[in-house]
């Protein structure tokens, strides 16, 4: 019994010993030491969390907003810590329900689905991120309340103000905010911004302790870029390919509008097209910006260009008559011919009006005689005349992918395939936008690189104006008006009658182009410099593998008309 009493009185000591080694602990962090402990404990408590970047903005010409980043709240949630403040299975269903009824409105989601994603056990996002303000001031208000233990988590959503209109051209982000495709991928640099970073005080449980973050790293925001588009010239463009795509059937239609005097791209128009803000809607073909992705035989409309390059190169002269007969169309085993044939003598006006492929044929030919044909030296000035004009490079547009279309390489030409195919656009791939950049020469003789960015803002605010490249000299301007006004007469005598603007002369020129591999495959395209006089926009119009027509005048023509319709009088010239 005594051994007991003294194992007992042992035990007891030994205790009191430890609570008073414990009391004094206690007591020594809590008078001497609790600074060390506290920021002990505040370090245990803190977290890192990201502060996104407001992507910068894509404007128009006139500064109207194309894509933008609108601020957000998203809800995630670990359902354990917000039911665990409920005792009894009833109350949780209860509280769930509850959150559920709240949330439903502002994340777009029916209660009763929120309601079962807050019985896991797993974090989870409670629907699309809230974007409208009020809902936002709504989330933040009851974050301490309702939706205790709910993590609103900030960031931001890019949006298109303008629908679905530009959405090739422009692109759209992932769920990062990166830009995937479009001008969103290619001036990722700019916009893209440089997240900060925060931290904020956690329970054991994930939940916040304090509404209070320390920005450690403030966020840098993207900078807002300027383009040269004008959001209401790509809006009627865009509705008019639309039109045209769904009236022939097409696989594809795609448009230009540029500025002559600048290089300006005003519209660049992709259909079937993307919506950037339909998160559904990712088409791998609408996400193509086909006047810089996609190349094509450009037919016809390159008959002017080579009729002013053999001028300008001295190849023919102006005043030159040209027999155009059957016989004339051979060279050597290959025979060329016409949709509209002229037996006899015609004049470099008549073979652009009538387009007629033995009257190019001949005269770029004259350049090589018929026992050199595969003299290159010969040939080379006409594959630089091609350089000159932009076809065979990329413009350095911003865009992912461009293409650089397509020249036969010098040392594989001939005079009787290649200088004859190239003189009425076969054997030669373009882009919609090359041949609007080329067919602006004929404007003044000048070829200026396409331009798409105008102006950005920099770090410090201030905007930076994008300055025009210097324009180089293709065509003499006196050249230019000849053939210029040749493409008017073309128009004015030709079967075209939709591309006819009362009181408003249009230089134009349709093309009709087969695939090389499947003749079945065509492509319909219209050129155009308005007003032919003093042109103002170079427009290219194409329709690729329409259905129900056979010519370019009874498809591309027509829609080109329509833009022309619409476009002149917003540019101020008005149509009788």
């Amino acid at each position: 019994m005594l051994r007991a009493r003294r194992f007992v009185l042992g035990f007891a000591v030994l205790m009191m010993v430890a609570l008073a080694c414990l009391s004094t602990r206690l007591a020594w962090i809590q008078l001497v030491d609790h600074r060390v402990a506290t920021a002990r404990q505040w370090r245990m408590s803190v977290r890192s969390e990201v502060l996104p970047a407001r992507r910068g903005a894509l404007l128009d010409r006139h500064g109207r907003l194309l894509s933008c980043s609108v601020e957000t709240l998203q809800a995630e949630v670990l359902p354990r810590n917000i039911l665990s403040r409920r005792k009894t299975s009833g109350e949780r269903a209860r509280l769930a329900r509850d959150i559920a009824r709240f949330l439903g409105p502002l994340v777009d989601r029916p209660a009763e689905d929120l309601a079962k994603r807050l019985t896991g056990d797993h974090w989870t996002i409670l629907g699309e991120p809230v974007q409208d303000p009020d809902g936002i001031a709504a989330l933040e208000q009851e974050s301490r309340k309702l939706l205790y233990g709910v993590d609103l988590k900030a960031g931001w959503a890019r949006r298109a103000p303008w629908g679905a209109s530009a959405g090739n051209l422009l692109g759209y982000v992932d769920h990062s905010g990166a830009g995937v495709s479009g001008l969103e991928r290619g001036l990722q640099a700019w916009l893209a911004g440089a997240d900060g970073i925060a931290e904020v005080r956690r329970d054991h449980k994930g939940r916040r302790v304090s509404d209070e973050l320390m920005v450690c790293q403030t966020p840098v925001p993207g900078l807002d870029v300027t383009l040269t588009l004008d959001a209401s010239i790509q809006q009627m463009v865009e509705e008019e390919c639309l039109a045209a795509w769904q009236e022939h059937e097409a696989s594809s239609t795609m448009a230009v509008v540029v500025e002559v005097a600048t290089g300006d791209v005003l519209a660049m128009v992709s259909a079937p097209g993307l919506d950037a803000d339909d998160t559904a809607d990712r088409p791998r073909d609408g996400s193509l910006v086909r006047p810089l992705q996609m190349i094509y035989a450009p037919g016809s409309t390159l008959k002017p260009l080579m009729m002013a390059g053999a001028l300008q190169l001295g190849l023919i002269s102006e005043g030159a008559l040209i027999d155009t007969s059957r016989s004339e169309g051979r060279f050597g085993r290959r025979r060329v011919s016409d949709v509209h044939p002229v037996d006899g003598l015609q004049s470099l006006r008549d073979i652009i009006v009538n387009s007629s492929n033995i009257g190019m044929a001949n005269i770029l030919t004259a350049q090589v005689p018929e026992d050199q044909g595969k003299n290159t030296a010969l040939m080379a000035p006409v594959r630089e005349l091609l350089a000159d004009l932009g076809f065979g490079q990329t413009t350095g547009l911003p865009i992912p992918a461009e293409a650089s279309g397509i020249v036969t390489p010098l040392e594989r030409w001939t005079r009787n395939y290649t200088m004859v195919s190239v003189s009425f656009g076969q054997e030669i791939a373009v882009t919609a936008l090359q041949m609007a950049a080329a067919l602006s020469t004929l404007a003044d003789g000048l070829y200026r690189p396409p331009r798409l960015i105008s102006a950005f803002e920099d770090e410090s605010g201030a905007t930076q104006r994008v300055p025009l490249e210097q324009p180089r000299e293709v065509f003499s301007p006196d050249l230019a008006a000849t053939v210029r006004g040749w493409m008017a007469d073309s128009i004015a005598e030709g079967n075209c009658s939709e591309v006819k603007l009362p009181g408003l002369a249009v230089a134009g020129k349709t093309g009709t182009a087969t695939a090389e591999l499947d003749l079945t495959r065509e492509t319909h395209s219209f050129a155009a410099l308005v007003p032919a006089r003093e042109p103002v926009i170079a427009l290219v119009m194409v329709v690729h593998e329409p259905k129900g027509v056979d010519y370019a005048s009874q498809s591309a023509a027509p829609a080109a008309g329509r833009i022309l319709r619409r476009l002149m009088p917003y540019l101020g010239y008005p149509v009788e």
